[in-house]
This record gives C-alpha cells, structure tokens and sequence, in this order.
C-alpha cells in the first residue's frame, strides 16, 4: 500500500491540490515511487516496476493480520485472498473469498457444512489471522476470535478442510477474554512452525496462546501481565491493559527470534511487551508518549508491523490514535535500547479531520530501492485515509474511493499481494460499512488497488455480512 501525491494509470490517490512529503517526491500505489520534480497527476506513462520483496510474495513467507490476508494457494498456482469478519445480526463469522476458478464467494465458517465443530455463542470483536505455507506446499489459515461467552475459539484449514477450537477450554487458559489483540508466526531454528496470539482478559491482562502449527491450534497459555519484566527495572507498576494495538512475530537477517504485543493501559500510556530467544524473558515497556508530546495520551488503535530493512536492521511500528485524532508512530529503528522513537503523523487531511478507528499497517518498496511504511484509517467524515511514510519519518496522508450508499465505520484488515508469475499488485483495504437503504444490513467495502487494472483505484461493494 503505497501513498503519495499522485497514482499513475490514470488514477488519483489523494485530493485535487494533495501535496507530496517531500516536495517532489510523487508515488505509485503499492511500493513503487518516483523520486521526480516532473511527476504530473493523471500521467499515463507507465511505472517503472522492481523485483518484489520476499517478504510480499507469499509462498516466501508467512503473514499475519487483523481480518484479512492475501496468499499463494498451490494447489491452483493462483492468487487466494481471505477476508474475516463477525456479522452482527447473529454473531457468525464470515469469510469472503477470492479464487482464480471462483471468483468471490460467501462462506459462513459457523456452518457445520463448512466448518467442522462451529461455536454454538456469538463471536465478535476483532478477529486475527494467520497465513503461511506447511512444508507440504498446503496453504494454511488461522482465525482468532473471541464469543460473547469470553472464551477464544480458532478456526483453521487443515488437509481435512476447516474446523473449530475452543482455545479457552484448555488448561491455564483466562477466565474471561474481553479482546484479541493480534497474531503472529516464525519457523523456529529447528523447523518447527510456531503460533502465537494474544488477548486482553477481563481484568486488564495480557495473555499469550502459543503452540506449533504440526499440533493444530495453539496448545499452551500465560499471563504476560504476571510474567513480563519492567523495564528499566522498578521503573514503573503495569496498570490494567484498556486495549490492544498489535501484535507481530519475526526472525532477523542473524537469527534472532522475536516477539512484539503493544496495549493501551488504563492510563493512556502504551505498553510495549518484548521477547527474544536470546534473552528468552518477556519484558514490558512504557512507551511514555506523553515525554514528546506533552498532554496526548491514546485513544485508539491504527496496527502493527515489522520487517528486517536493507541493512538488516529490525524496524517495528506500532500507530495509535491521539485523544485529540492525531496519528502517532512508535517505532523501532533496530539500533538497541535507544532505538526506540515517537513520531507524529497528523491529522489524516488538511480540513481538520481526525482519525476515529484504524484499519491496518503494512509495508512496501519504492522504485529507488528504499522502503516505506503504510497505516490506513478511518476519518471522522468516514473516509478511508493512507498515511505513507519513509524510514526518515518523511509522511504525507490521502483519501480512498468510498462505494456509492455505504458509510465505513470499522476496521476489517489490510493486506497486499504481488504475484510471482508476472509481478502484478494489489492493495486491499477492507471495512465494515452501513449501507444506505437499510437500517439492519451491514456490507463489506473493498477499496481495491491494482497494477493491472484502469481505473487502478475501485471501491466495490462486496455485499452483505
């Protein structure tokens, strides 16, 4: 997802009288950008493309997100994208699905047809998701949900099709899950595929259920409240976690194995909750906001990411949303203890609106080589917003398309795709919207970008939870 001034194939990104940060520094949608003072809007020349990153190819690497992901499926050799949402007049969970033989299609994973052993309570809330690819080629898909009973149930595709868990019946599991926070996934050094996903309980604290992929769902749980160290050391008392921002799980260019889960705390601080299998402890961090920007306390939650850059250096984000509607960055520029940093991103448009609910964070390439780093949210006029920045914290925002009748008012997910066989990319950016000729039904909007498509831009109506 790539934001700039303007988007070539004659396709607008942001506002007629939009600027670029920096001056000059116009840009393609997805990953690609041209460092150019003569870049013109509705330009039809045509982008000058690079090699995707391994990290957007999906067969590479595994991925996790809030709703929504894009994948390799090989036993078709095509593109598969998996959107998760709760419908709100039963509490099922939907999947909209995409194949290259179907097209789009509806599936109820509450239906016993579909999935073996479906809850029989509500499910709402955010929903997390998992993707990778097994060492038998299969693609693989998990979903974290919590029903209205507090407990966590995941729903996952195995050789034997799709089937549910209740995550909350095995021992040491909370009382009560009040809020899932996120997910994440690595190959241990041994081979092993490790899971991860954490909640908020009902008391204010973080848990982690973990486990390997070859067991099925995750098996093991623990309270990083009790477990996780302050730091600096007495430094300060962890209050009860309000919310959760994200979660990820990677593996450096050296080997190193980590984990990031960021809350909200009761306090309006945020809360960052680091491992690594070098130290092998958790650790808790105050990211102490309120040090660069005095009074701004968070309010809401954009997403997480991270990614290894070219000089091998982790960097980790983590966006939030301001008391006031401003868009904040904590992130982590791979050098140390010192490494970590608050930028503020602004209000997602020039007139003054903020942002009210986030959508998701990712990453891509532009043409020069350098990586950029991508948060869409919702504004308080219910408009889909990008914000695009650099690794230097230059940034600029731009509006989506809206579908004609449908108002966004909460996230569903973000997720990319770049084909291997031929390069091509898309960006799709998912939320839940009101529709305007029904007080009850609720739709999904996709605001979808494509390299392949004219107009690149479209913003569809995927129809009704």
């Amino acid at each position: 997802m790539h934001l700039g001034a303007h988007v070539y194939d004659t396709d607008s990104l942001i506002p007629l009288g939009g600027s670029c940060i920096p001056a000059g520094s116009c840009a393609h949608l997805h990953f690609e950008t041209r460092q150019s003072s003569s870049d013109v809007p509705y330009s039809t020349r045509a982008f000058d493309d690079v090699n995707p990153e391994p990290w957007l190819v999906p067969q590479l690497t595994a991925r996790s997100a809030m709703g929504a992901m894009a994948a390799m499926d090989y036993s078709s050799g095509n593109q598969a994208f998996y959107t998760f949402a709760t419908r709100p007049v039963d509490g099922h969970l939907k999947l909209n699905f995409y194949s290259a033989s179907a097209g789009w299609t509806w599936l109820d994973e509450n239906s016993p047809a579909v999935s073996a052993n479906p809850p029989s309570v509500a499910l709402g809330g955010r929903v997390a998701q998992i993707s990778f690819l097994d060492n038998g080629g299969v693609l693989r898909q998990y979903v974290f949900v919590g029903g209205t009973n507090g407990h966590l149930y995941a729903d996952f595709y195995s050789t034997t099709g799709w089937r549910w868990t209740d995550q909350s019946s095995l021992t040491g599991a909370p009382a009560f899950v009040r809020e899932v926070v996120g997910a994440g996934t690595y190959i241990e050094s041994g081979g092993a595929r490790d899971l991860f996903v954490y909640v908020i309980d009902s008391v204010g604290a973080l848990w982690q259920n973990s486990g390997y992929s070859s067991t099925g769902a995750p098996q093991n749980w623990a309270n990083l409240s009790t477990l996780a160290t302050p730091y600096p050391l007495g430094a300060f008392s962890l209050p009860s976690l309000s919310a959760g921002v994200g979660a990820t799980a990677g593996v450096t260019t050296t080997g190193t194995h980590a984990l990031y889960a960021f809350a909200r705390g009761s306090d309006g601080h945020l809360y960052l909750f680091v491992w690594s299998d070098q130290s092998g402890t958790w650790l808790v961090i105050d990211e102490h906001i309120e040090t660069q920007f005095p009074g701004v306390t968070i309010g809401g939650r954009v997403g997480v990411d991270s990614f290894v850059d070219d000089n091998s250096l982790l960097r980790v984000y983590a966006f939030v949303i301001g008391t006031l509607g401003r868009v904040y960055d904590n992130y982590y520029d791979g050098t140390g203890v010192t490494g970590w940093h608050w930028s503020d991103q602004g209000l997602p448009n020039a007139q003054g609106i903020s942002a009210s609910v986030g959508v998701g964070v990712t990453h891509f390439r532009q043409s020069g080589g350098a990586l950029d780093v991508y948060a869409a949210a919702i504004g308080t006029d219910n408009i889909v917003y990008l914000n695009a920045q650099d690794l230097n914290q230059n940034a600029s925002w731009g509006a989506t398309p809206v579908y004609p009748g449908l108002t966004p008012y909460t996230d569903v997910g973000t997720t990319a795709f770049v084909s291997p066989s031929n390069g091509s990319q898309g960006l799709y950016i998912m939320t839940t919207a009101t529709v305007a000729w029904s007080n009850v039904e609720r739709d999904l909007q996709l605001d979808l970008w494509s390299s392949s498509a004219s107009p690149s831009w479209q913003a569809l109506d995927q129809g009704s939870l």
